[in-house]
């Protein structure tokens, strides 16, 4: 297992989170999505033989949560 994090400065409340986790959750080889409104951070522990960061984070850009600049 492979564990994802970052920073998406648009995630505001509660539905926000919910929406990552609703997006994020079900693509296959996610086992866990963690996101708070607070500190704006997600984390996604994967299972990198089935999917990739870079999925992960487009997915989270089309739902409208892209991670910050670096």
């Amino acid at each position: 297992m492979k564990t994802l994090e970052f920073r998406a400065p648009d995630i505001e409340c509660g539905g926000c989170v919910a929406s990552i986790k609703r997006v994020l959750g079900p693509i296959p080889g996610v086992a866990t999505v963690d996101a708070d409104a607070e500190t704006k951070r997600v984390r996604v522990t994967f299972d990198e033989s089935m999917t990739t960061e870079l999925a992960l984070i487009e997915a989270s850009t089309r739902a409208g949560f892209p991670p910050a600049a670096s």
